[in-house]
């Protein structure tokens, strides 16, 4: 009876071992749920900024896309040797030069053929040349002119300057019940099309109108704004006819016949 007593008793000691040992197991299943709902929640958190961040870096090239569409609707003019734009130093680095002045770029190449015989002119769109200056890799020239129409002092070396656009509010248009602003590249165009509309509308004048000077940079951030006003690109009289002299295909252009010599031209550069 001692015997079986001591075994009860003892039997009785592990069973409340053994209930003692699964309470805290029973006490830690809901905090293991809280753990797999954390994570769980994590994880499409996670999932759901990384679809946003794809959506907007969709956004953001598709933006810049269009960007690069509308400038390259004007033109820019490189020295180049089989089709590739030759790259020059400039300070300490070596770039690819794009003028937005064509007899300036005329200038640059006739420097450069006592280096590389047989360069050519070739012509990119502005939105192109705008990329590879925002990534370091090219340098987009002002011409003198605008430069100076621009407000810069006598004698600044267009080099490094910000390319200066040109528009005028009385040009300005409304296409679709929205205002289309002209913008040139070249001041004498955009100073010539401001006397045309203002001969034609001479009996409605309200006095002189303004030319106002925009950076690229600033055109650029106004393109990506939908509540800014939409452009038209004027490209410069020079250039369109410069363009029209020349035949080839693609961005590849030869010249066919003699033109004269450029005046108010920067210093040239050496070709690397």
């Amino acid at each position: 009876a001692q015997f079986l007593a001591s075994c009860s008793s003892k039997m009785g000691k592990a069973g409340k071992a053994k209930a003692s040992t699964s309470q805290p197991q029973e006490a830690r299943k809901p905090a293991e749920d809280d753990d797999d709902a954390i994570l769980s929640a994590a994880i499409a958190e996670n999932r759901v900024f990384k679809e946003k961040a794809a959506s907007e870096a969709a956004a953001s090239a598709a933006a810049a896309s269009a960007i690069t569409a509308a400038l390259d609707k004007l033109p820019v003019f490189a020295i180049a040797d089989a089709g590739r734009p030759l790259q020059y130093t400039v300070g300490r680095r070596k770039l690819a030069v794009f003028y937005a002045d064509v007899a300036a770029a005329k200038a640059q190449q006739k420097a450069t053929e006592r280096q590389v015989p047989g360069c050519d002119l070739i012509a990119v769109g502005l939105g192109g040349a705008y990329r590879l200056s925002y990534d370091g890799k090219a340098a987009i020239v002002p011409g003198v002119a605008e430069l100076r129409a621009a407000g810069a002092p006598e004698g600044a070396q267009p080099m490094g300057q910000d390319l200066p656009l040109f528009a005028c509010t009385k040009l300005g248009r409304y296409v679709d019940g929205g205002l289309v602003m002209p913008l040139f590249m070249s001041h004498a165009d955009c100073a010539a099309a401001v006397e045309a509309a203002a001969n034609a509308d001479a009996p409605e004048s309200d006095g002189p109108a303004q030319i106002s000077a925009l950076s690229l940079q600033s055109v650029v951030d106004q393109l990506g704004d939908p509540s800014s006003p939409a452009f038209s690109f004027v490209a410069p009289s020079s250039s369109v006819e410069h363009n029209e002299r020349y035949v080839g295909k693609g961005v590849y252009m030869r010249r066919v016949e003699p033109e004269p010599e450029p005046e108010d031209v920067p210093p040239p550069l050496a070709a690397e």
